[in-house]
């Protein structure tokens, strides 16, 4: 983590009360069996997950697993739970909970969970005790502790035992009154406006320090920008331009944040003209990637190549093809495919012309902007492109829809602290929102979450970053950074884990007077 703005915060013996105000960008489900920024901001401060992630770099610790340990074939897992939790309606959480939310939950493949295939070789949980539990897996597992902290959190069997698979399909009314063992509970809601979380004085890891947590809806970058810099927001996530006019202000403190993170343009490769390697990798070599890191993000980014980050250091392939502009490269590409030069310079095949509608969310200046120039250098090239700009939460929807209606649109993945990707680039996976299919991959990533030794698992994940380079599934954009802004009289929040798992730590957070 790097300080751009501000510096350390002075000691000072914690100060109880008070509220921490953040934004969201769309009105948010809270419900937690469901992606989506805006949903996983809330529901990691009402649930709990068995682990999670601390400093330095995101080590695994427990969350509600005191500690853990695993067989000498790899196969079983001992999870023993911290005694003195409660769910919020004041039940005793217990190991029921847990086989309950794995068994009838996490591998229930009639009920809607994104992270399923982050479980695949899980097969089943046992209870040994009120506080221990076993899970056994089919094949080694060794990233089993990684993924059970990474959007995985354990829900209350005495709500849900009742309830058939359809009832998860309409969670309404457990929406409205969530029940978690998280830090802070729910308050209320109300949509177009904010979010209230209130203290949870049961915590198991002891009473938080705030009142309350409360998530302001704000689509508008910009008006946030406008609250934070009045006071009336403690956080958010800035855009690079912004960063200039907050020098001097001494309430805000700007923080640059190691993330896992790589933003890109989804390719839905199931849809003409995508389903033709081809013309992927000719969108690819038209995007000017460092004109988009110099244009939009003021240089605060890097290349892209591959979906494993250069945060994994182990696992990350540097040596992969990062597509460098080639118009030249593009054109012949999309000539061999068929679409040839027509009209207006537009390109058509079949008498249809090559037209791409490119979603992206509104409110949002730097990725609007990076759509107009990919719109842009993708019209180099002959390609006619639509830009659309929606509500986020309905986007979100809309991308992980199996099938999909999106053609083309930019989003990103912060993705878990381990090279397991399978969940996003294996072939029918819960996360592959690309419809992106390649056996050999395939294997790689089997291969790869089951292997434990680490010179050997890091071989498989550089040999499939190579692959899925080649198969140009998305356009690979850039490695991001989180650049956050925290009011100066902010403590106990973490600077170095990244937004999302500080959150779930919401009960050390407090304000200097």
């Amino acid at each position: 983590m790097t300080s751009i703005l501000g510096g350390p915060a002075g000691a000072q013996a914690p100060v109880a009360g008070g509220a921490f105000t953040i934004p969201v960008i769309s009105n948010p489900a809270l419900w937690p069996l469901i992606g989506g920024v805006q949903n996983v901001m809330v529901n990691r401060v009402l649930f709990n997950s068995l682990t999670s992630y601390d400093d330095p770099n995101q080590k695994v610790v427990g969350d509600l697993a005191e500690k853990w340990s695993v067989s000498e074939d790899g196969l079983t897992w001992t999870f023993s739970l911290y005694p003195n939790v409660t769910w919020h309606d004041g039940k005793p959480f217990t190991a029921d909970d847990v086989v309950f939310t794995i068994t009838k939950i996490w591998l229930n493949p009639k009920i809607s969970f994104p992270q399923r295939s982050n479980f695949a070789t899980l097969t089943g949980a046992e209870k040994v005790d009120e506080r221990t539990v076993k899970l056994v897996t089919n094949v080694p597992t060794p990233a089993l502790p990684v993924m059970l902290g990474y959007l995985a959190p354990i829900l209350p069997a005495h709500v849900f035992s009742s309830w058939s698979n359809e009832d998860f399909t309409r969670p309404t009314a457990f929406t409205k009154s969530p029940v978690g063992t998280g830090p802070f509970k729910f308050g209320e809601f109300t949509p177009g406006s904010s979010v209230r979380l209130v203290r949870n004085d049961a915590y198991f890891r002891g009473k938080p320090l705030l009142d309350a947590l409360v998530f302001k809806i704000m689509p508008d970058v910009e008006q946030q920008f406008a609250q934070l810099q009045s006071g009336q927001l403690d956080w958010m996530i800035i855009e690079p331009y912004q960063i200039d006019a907050l020098k001097g202000n001494a309430r805000i403190k700007v923080n640059d944040v190691k993330s896992n993170m790589y933003f890109y343009v989804g390719l839905n490769d199931a849809m003409p003209p995508f389903d033709d390697k081809r013309v992927r990798q000719a969108l690819s070599y038209a995007v000017d990637r460092q004109a988009i890191i110099d244009g939009a993000l003021a240089g605060r980014a890097d290349i892209a190549a591959s979906p494993i980050t250069p945060v994994l250091a182990d696992f990350h392939n540097d040596k992969v093809e990062s597509y460098a502009i080639d118009l030249k490269k593009a054109g012949d590409l999309l000539d061999q495919a068929g679409w040839k030069v027509g009209a207006g310079g537009i390109r058509a095949k079949d008498g249809k012309p090559l037209k791409i509608t490119l979603d992206v969310d509104a409110g949002n200046t730097t990725r609007e902007q990076i759509a107009l120039i990919v719109q842009d250098n993708w019209k180099k090239i002959g390609v006619d492109t639509t830009i659309k700009t929606g509500d986020f939460g309905a986007f979100v929807q809309r991308m992980r829809a199996k099938p999909s209606d999106l053609q083309a649109f930019i989003c990103w993945w912060i993705t878990a602290p381990d090279p397991d990707i399978i969940s996003y680039y294996g072939t029918d996976k819960t996360l592959n929102i690309f419809a992106y299919s390649n056996p050999a991959v395939d294997k790689l990533l089997d291969e790869g979450r089951k292997t434990i030794d680490l010179a050997q698992r890091a071989k498989l994940y550089k040999d499939a970053q190579v692959l899925i380079a080649q198969d140009a599934p998305c356009v690979f954009l850039y490695y991001a950074r989180e650049i956050e802004s925290v009011s100066a009289n902010l403590r106990g929040w973490s600077p170095t884990l990244g937004y999302r798992y500080a959150l779930g730590q919401a009960e050390k957070i407090w304000k200097a007077k």
